[in-house]
């Protein structure tokens, strides 16, 4: 049994193509001024060392940009292909890997954004410890960041019945969940997610 609602009827997309053609240039202005801002973020950063904050820090920073242009060319301009075709045309395989990526880089972008303001607090409350905290501590830390978050996408794939839709109303794809599997991943995944930050 999955739980879905069919939005994969083109009755339930922008009808008006005026409408449709503002909300992509909406997206485009997304993809754009993202991409030409984590990019300068990560070349100002690596290349100029311009960014005069705690090293510790920086390399956080580094790994949000880094996360969030992943997203952008990804997620973002899959959907300004959709709108742009209006439907998707990417075929089946990058429909299913387009939605593991939306959830695992969102997951890991929050968990970034936690262990930013984490670090923040902690060089407050220890200042004489900053010493300690290495650029090279910090990558290591954001890389265990990356590989515990592949926990969400492997939920996905226990908790999809394997068929996945266009949704005309979000102009993207999704999974379909099976009830059965997700009344006892639920809770597991809840609490991890509740935990772990």
């Amino acid at each position: 049994m999955t739980a879905h609602f069919d939005y994969s009827n083109k009755t339930f997309g922008i009808q008006n193509n005026s409408l449709r053609y503002t909300w992509l240039a909406y997206h485009i202005f997304v993809l754009l001024s993202s991409v030409l801002g984590d990019t300068i973020i990560l070349v100002t950063s690596i290349k100029y060392n311009a960014i005069k904050l705690d090293k510790f820090l920086v390399v956080i920073i580094q790994h949000i940009a880094a996360c969030d242009l992943l997203t952008s060319l990804s997620s973002v301009l899959s959907k300004n292909i959709s709108l742009i075709a209006d439907g998707w045309v990417l075929g089946t395989l990058l429909c299913y890997i387009e939605s593991y990526l939306r959830t695992y880089l969102f997951v890991v972008s929050v968990y970034l954004v936690c262990a930013l303001t984490s670090a923040k607090l902690l060089i407050v409350c220890f200042p004489l410890r900053v010493g300690i905290w290495t650029s090279k501590r910090a990558h290591i830390g954001c890389v265990a960041v990356w590989i515990w978050v592949m926990v969400s996408p492997v939920a996905m794939l226990l908790t999809t019945d394997g068929s996945s839709t266009f949704d005309y109303i979000i102009y993207d794809c999704h999974f379909h969940v099976s009830l059965s599997t997700w009344k006892w991943m639920m809770p597991v995944v809840l609490s991890l997610s509740f935990i772990i930050p």
